[in-house]
């Protein structure tokens, strides 16, 4: 039986997206998404916000991040839509 309310989804999101709770409240929260379009999109935006706001920092790169791009970007054709990076 999935959650009757809109509440009970909204304050269990958090805790569903870290791996929280057990499997019968999973099925729970995913059959009440399953069903209103108004949670599946406050989860799907919550969701995106979080992968956003875990976006690596130049220090969490390898080091030679750069090199790899470079060699990357030299073997990738160049698409006339975008300009080549100013040197």
């Amino acid at each position: 039986m999935p959650f009757s309310r809109c509440t009970d989804v909204i304050e269990r999101v958090s805790a569903v997206i870290d791996g929280e709770g057990g499997t019968l409240d999973r099925l729970r929260f995913h059959t009440h998404l399953a069903m209103c379009p108004h949670c599946k999109r406050y989860y799907r935006q919550l969701t995106l916000a979080r992968t956003l706001g875990s976006q690596p920092t130049p220090e969490d790169l390898p080091r030679d991040f750069e090199q790899v791009m470079s060699f990357v970007l030299a073997a990738v054709e160049p698409c006339e839509a975008i300009p080549p990076p100013e040197k």
